[in-house]
């Protein structure tokens, strides 16, 4: 059910807790605003992912692939946040404003995206539709499985594999698919991007904001900066072909150690770092070549 939009008072609150109201009035952080919290950043992520898998693994990245990934990932961030606008008040309180106040955009985004993802699944092999279908389904019991700390980053990241690694396979022509060793080293740097990604975003805003500095705070994200050095890591020790993707968990790791416990640097630096970094490695691709 949606709620009404905040009053001053609620919203200068907010504005307090998370320390972003003197810049809210800015024009280009509403615009990074808007673009975090309508998920085209987690679109933009999907999309470069697959992109750049595509021509890791040797693969003619296909527009109807990279479509699909897109568009789905919007459809999926958006119902879940429109479905769960009262439970996100209280640790986004800034998305959870926008949402109520474009509640009508973003259901009309939301449909153009899924006509998208319909039309793009239809010219893709079947395999590609079922294991979308798979993942839309984790997708619509996010709201339920989010709540179990144990499993959600399990399930997300291998949502996020599926999508950015399986997709190009699946879609690719059967003797044109890669060997398994090739997809055990991109599975496992961007599997470390992505995970490091989600523990950064599972931390609880609110207590980290009591303190930032604490020693308990940096303790919780020390382990994600790990998992990204591990990623940089694993990366720069895989063939040479692969190396590009260092770019990914790199882009990664610089944001996690500059880290700041507030909605809108969760929102826009980490997951924005994401799509830098696959950009940086597409152009390493296109630039060079993965071989």
């Amino acid at each position: 059910m949606p709620i009404e939009p905040q009053n001053r008072k609620t919203r200068s609150q907010a504005d307090s807790a998370t320390g972003e109201g003197a810049s809210g009035g800015n024009r280009v952080l509403r615009l990074f605003d808007a673009l975090a919290h309508s998920s085209a950043i987690a679109a933009g992520v999907a999309a470069s992912f697959v992109w750049a898998v595509s021509l890791a693994l040797g693969l003619a990245p296909d527009a109807a692939v990279v479509t699909l990934a897109a568009t789905g990932t919007l459809v999926v961030y958006n119902v879940d946040r429109l479905r769960d606008v009262e439970r996100d008040r209280l640790l986004a309180p800034f998305r959870s404003q926008f949402v109520a106040e474009n509640r009508k955009r973003l259901v009309a985004l939301s449909s153009v995206a899924a006509l998208a993802s319909l039309v793009s699944a239809a010219v893709l092999p079947t395999s590609t539709a079922v294991l979308c279908g798979a993942v839309l389904a984790l997708g619509l019991l996010h709201r339920r499985l989010k709540r179990v700390r144990g499993i959600k980053t399990l399930y997300l990241t291998g949502s996020w594999l599926s999508v950015t690694v399986g997709l190009p396979v699946l879609a690719a022509p059967p003797n044109a698919r890669p060997d398994f060793e090739t997809l055990y080293w991109v599975g496992l740097v961007v599997g470390c991007a992505i995970v490091s990604n989600l523990m950064a975003s599972n931390l609880d805003r609110r207590r980290a904001n009591e303190n930032p500095g604490h020693a308990n705070a940096q303790r919780r994200l020390n382990p994600a900066i790990a998992v990204a050095g591990l990623g940089l890591g694993v990366a720069l020790v895989a063939p040479e072909a692969l190396r590009g993707f260092a770019l990914i968990p790199g882009a990664e790791f610089l944001a996690l150690s500059r880290y700041r416990a507030r909605e809108r640097y969760t929102a826009v630096v980490l997951d924005g770092a994401l799509f830098v970094g696959a950009c940086g490695a597409i152009a390493c691709f296109v630039l060079w070549g993965p071989g």
